[in-house]
């Protein structure tokens, strides 16, 4: 089976099939998908005092103006959280 893709400005997207059996079109909707290019969680330890502590880790995936953005929308979320300290991992980013 073939098929082709093209796009319109109304936010459709018509795919061509061809087949032994004939030809169809479709039109299906077109939706932006948005993927952060940070990943984070917290990480809660104790002190040797005992002392319950909690660590943001927040890993950068792509050097973007989004990873920017997110860094502002996450850190205040994981400070009211009861966040402390982070630890930022910087390592393979594209």
């Amino acid at each position: 089976m073939d098929h082709n893709l093209s796009s319109h400005e109304s936010g459709l997207r018509s795919m061509h099939f061809t087949s032994p059996t004939g030809f169809a079109k479709v039109n299906l909707p077109q939706e932006i998908i948005k993927h952060s290019p940070i990943s984070s969680t917290i990480i809660h330890h104790r002190t040797q005092e005992g002392h319950l502590l909690k660590t943001g880790y927040v890993k950068i995936l792509v050097l973007s103006l989004n990873a920017a953005v997110d860094m502002e929308n996450t850190v205040p979320e994981m400070e009211d959280q009861g966040v402390e300290s982070y630890i930022l991992d910087l390592r393979k980013i594209r």
